[in-house]
């Protein structure tokens, strides 16, 4: 059995004229939206093994903002690869992950995760499905369970859709 979580980046600034979109960083909202996901992945004793994180600077500080603080910290992975990745580059990177590793996180960038999600959730009645099916909110959390001991096979088969979270659906963090 292996977990796949995937998380949009928090919301970023769109302000700072003349930076690059690969550049933006976080907004003071995607900040607080980051600091909810943290308490809830506390609360839920969510701790993936291994997080793969786009080289953009806005998902980069997303990931600072989670590692060590929503669950001990665990090994992390920069790629350009994940960078406004497609479901193909997706799939094409999980399938190449250690099956030592039973849970995996991906912090990205949609449409790529969207579509991840809407292809591999594979309990279609659930409401977080249909749910699901509207769009997937920056700062956006998903776990995805898949009755497979490799990460070769991933894409195979369909996953069960464990969780949806969205930041606005959770209580302030305190600060």
């Amino acid at each position: 059995m292996k977990t796949l979580y995937l998380m949009r980046h928090a919301k970023s600034d769109w302000s700072a004229n003349g930076t690059s979109d690969h550049g933006r960083t976080l907004s003071p909202r995607g900040q607080e939206a980051a600091a909810r996901i943290v308490l809830y992945c506390r609360q839920e004793n969510i701790a993936p093994q291994h997080i793969l994180c786009s080289s953009s600077a806005r998902t980069h500080q997303t990931l600072d903002l989670i590692n060590g603080k929503a669950f001990p910290k665990v090994e992390e992975s920069l790629s350009d690869d994940l960078y406004l990745a497609e479901v193909r580059q997706l799939v094409a990177i999980i399938k190449q992950q250690a099956d030592s590793y039973d849970s995996v996180m991906i912090i990205g960038h949609n449409p790529g995760l969207h579509e991840l999600a809407l292809q591999m959730a594979g309990n279609k009645k659930s409401f977080d499905v249909q749910n699901l099916q509207g769009s997937l909110p920056s700062g956006s959390l998903l776990a995805l369970s898949f009755d497979i001991a490799s990460w070769s096979d991933f894409g195979a088969i369909k996953g069960e859709l464990l969780r949806f979270i969205k930041p606005k659906e959770l209580p302030a963090a305190v600060k």
